[in-house]
């Protein structure tokens, strides 16, 4: 009977602490000293044991982002060459530099647009392009305008008579 209520007692202790009852497997309570060591199937892993390893995730972890663009600095001001004097009817070459690469260059004369209006700059922020003026005789400023950057430059271009006077 000792026996008995001390395995109750036991079993009650362990309940209150979280630990499963030793004896729940046992048909009789046992009359020896408890054994230092537990056997492999027991129900309660060993005090100082390592806890069960997490499995790992089927997905692989994703990458991280990529680093954002450096910003966009210039290399200095912007600039636009002209022909400087060409005659009417005959091609004037015009090229822009240090806008932003890739931007929209809009190249205007005065207030009026020329020559398809807009241009691409390159991965340099430079473009070119040839014109052939149809524009009586005269001095005129040409200027290139950066869509996204808002640089500006100018060039004067003098037109002699020529093919269309």
């Amino acid at each position: 009977m000792r026996a008995r209520l001390a395995a109750v007692v036991t079993a009650a202790v362990l309940a209150v602490v979280g630990c499963d009852d030793p004896f729940a497997d046992d048909p009789a309570p046992k009359e020896s000293a408890p054994s230092a060591h537990r056997s492999e199937g027991s129900r309660n892993p060993a005090p100082n044991a390592p806890p069960p390893k997490t499995p790992e995730p089927n997905s692989p972890i994703p990458d991280p982002p990529p680093p954002s663009p450096e910003p966009w600095v210039p290399k200095g001001p912007a600039t636009l060459t002209g022909c400087g004097t060409h005659a009417s009817g005959y091609q004037c070459s015009f090229h822009g530099y240090n806008f932003k690469p890739g931007e929209k260059v809009r190249l205007t004369r005065g207030v009026q647009s020329v020559g398809g209006n807009v241009f691409i700059a390159d991965e340099n922020g430079e473009f070119s392009t040839n014109l052939i003026s149809s524009t009586p005789s005269g001095t005129y400023t040409y200027v290139a305008h950066g869509q996204e950057s808002n640089r500006q430059a100018g060039t004067e271009v003098r037109i002699t008579p020529g093919l269309w006077g």
